[in-house]
This record gives C-alpha cells, structure tokens and sequence, in this order.
C-alpha cells in the first residue's frame, strides 16, 4: 500500500514469507514464501491482513525456530486504474471511510493509537528505529546538511 501525494495504490497479492536462520547449524532449516491471489486490488488494511493470515495458516509449520517473517505487497496499482471484480469484489466505499477514519485517529493520537486486533495489543518485541539508516532518498529531513 503507497500513499503519496493524494494517490493510493494498492495490491492484488500479498506475499507472506518465513525463514530460519542459517547461522543456527543445529537447527532445522525452512525458508518459505506463498503468495496470496486477492480478487480484486485493495488498499483496505483488514482485507490485506486476512489474507496475510491466510498465507500463514498454509505456510507454518511448528518445530521450527523462525528468525525472519513478513509480509509484502506486489502488483501494486492506483486505486482509480485496478479494475473491479465481476463478482463477489470488495466493498472499496466501507473500506475507504474505514481505512479514513484509522488514519485520522492516528494522525491526532500518534502513530499506533489505534491499530487492528489482529496486531495484538501486547507486544513482546519494538522496532529499533534509532538503529535505522538514514533514508535520504525518501525523507528530505534525512539529507545531511552542511
């Protein structure tokens, strides 16, 4: 899902993979991927993360000590260009005012204020962001100054 400018993008095929680490010798080694075919493109969060749920009820198996999981979005296209389902397609109209109103309370609560449940509500893990690059191509705040 891109946001930009005013344009939504959005996918047809969420991508779900997971990993083991190589460096665990002594461990069973799994390295796997699915994608999921969507009926018709959508920027709805809750439809995406279904089918990313989807994608982990085929993949998983237990016994195995992942180290590295995610999920990506492929064939990303604007919203206004991503041709409709004959039958049974998404009601993009809902999902908009939805995705509009959780973006909204973010925006006025801070980032993460108001989130699905699917994410859980607690989280044993944090992304260290201050370990993060800068990212000069993406963010003007990021480009070093003289």
């Amino acid at each position: 899902m891109v946001k930009a400018d005013g344009s939504i993008s959005s996918s047809t095929a969420p991508v779900d993979a997971y990993h083991t680490s190589a460096h665990d010798k002594d461990q069973p080694q799994r390295s796997v991927s699915t994608t999921v075919q969507l009926m018709e493109a959508t920027n709805d969060t809750t439809i995406l993360v279904k089918a990313a749920e989807a994608g982990a009820r085929q993949l998983w198996r237990d016994g195995y000590r992942y180290s590295k999981a995610g999920v990506v979005t492929v064939d990303l296209v604007a919203m206004d260009r991503a041709p409709r389902a004959l039958f049974g397609g998404f009601d993009r109209e809902r999902g908009a005012r939805l995705m509009s109103a959780l973006d909204a309370a973010n925006a006025r609560f801070g980032r993460g204020a108001v989130t699905l449940a699917a994410a859980g509500i607690k989280k044993p893990w944090e992304t260290k962001f201050e370990k993060r690059s800068p990212r000069y191509t993406t963010r003007l705040s990021d480009l070093p100054s003289l």
